[in-house]
This record gives C-alpha cells, structure tokens and sequence, in this order.
C-alpha cells in the first residue's frame, strides 16, 4: 500500500505539474508501475490516485503550515501560553517531528490533514511545556 500511494503521489505532482513544466516526452502509466518493488497495474494506479485525493479533499495545496499559522493566529491564549524563548518554535519542532513520523503509518490517510497536525500540535506542546518548566 506505501509503494501505490508513493507512486500515486509522483503521478499527481507530475500531472499538476504539467501546466507550467512541459515533460520531456510522454509519461505513461506504465512508466509509473514500473517504480513499485511489487505487480502494479492501472488499476492500482488510479485507485491509489483516487484514494490520495479522497483522502486530501481533493485539495492538492494544503500544508500543515498553513493549518500551524492559523493557529498561532487565531489562538491568543496559545501565543500567551507560549510566550517564553524558543517557546512557539519549540512546538513547532516537535510538531514536525511528530508529523514526519506519523506519514509513515499506512492507516494516515484515513485522517484529515487538519486534524493530524492538530493532534501533533497538542503533542509537541506537551513537549515543549514539560522541557520548559522542569
């Protein structure tokens, strides 16, 4: 399931791509299934595709970024609660940490981006509180 999905993913920036970066020459699908260490075929192909933007919404622009500035934003109690050296940077460490870890999971997908980042948020501040008042 990773392999479909990682391929999935390389078929998608590549054809969201191709607006503004022209390939060299035509890009099959079977160019794609080749990259899998296992049997892919198009059907693989396309339903981990469907199956990626199912699971984003179909929305290819959202970062975890803009889901953390919109936090820090909106949350006037965070910046408060944060207000040391190091401290919202520190959360955001941690938060990334936590996030570059979690992507490996197979069942990720079945989570809004949202929601992974604010669990990952609510993680990394324990962190940074803890390591801050000890």
């Amino acid at each position: 399931v990773t392999w479909d999905v990682a391929v999935g993913c390389l078929a998608l920036s590549v054809k969201a791509s191709l607006d503004f970066l022209p390939p060299l020459y035509p890009i099959f699908s079977s160019d794609y299934e080749e990259f899998a260490p296992h049997e892919m075929g198009y059907g693989d192909l396309e339903a981990a595709q469907r199956d990626i933007l199912l699971a984003l919404s179909y929305n290819l622009g959202s970062t975890p970024q803009a889901v953390l500035d919109d936090l820090w934003i909106a949350l006037p109690s965070l910046r408060e609660l944060l207000n040391f050296d190091e401290g919202w940077s520190s959360v955001l460490q941690e938060t990334w940490l936590i996030l570059f870890e979690v992507v490996c999971e197979p069942g990720i997908m079945n989570f809004s981006l949202s929601l992974l980042t604010a669990a990952a948020v609510i993680e990394g501040l324990e962190s940074a509180l803890i390591r801050q008042y000890q």
